[in-house]
């Protein structure tokens, strides 16, 4: 059985996930100098946390569509708080 939820909720969570996204990726290029080469792990996270997010999905059979986008956005948070190290 698949868990449903009304279409004007699922549309205005999926709007403030896109919204949450950009302000995330907007903070985190003010932050970032343009001679510092470091960076972070925002596409490491963002890979990992959809990978997440659809096992999530399939696991407690919720709309795997909510699944990309909750765990895109919790691996893009999560990537962007950890700094790259110089070798």
């Amino acid at each position: 059985m698949i868990i449903k939820m009304p279409e004007i909720i699922k549309e205005v969570l999926l709007l403030a996930i896109i919204v949450i996204c950009i302000v995330v990726m907007l903070v985190n290029n003010r932050k970032a100098k343009p001679g510092d080469a470091k960076g972070n792990y925002l596409t490491e996270g963002m890979t990992f946390g959809m990978l997440a997010g659809v096992s999530a999905s399939v696991v407690f059979r919720f709309d795997i569509s909510m699944g990309i986008c909750i765990g895109m956005l919790v691996g893009e948070a999560i990537g962007c708080l950890i700094k790259k190290k110089d070798d």
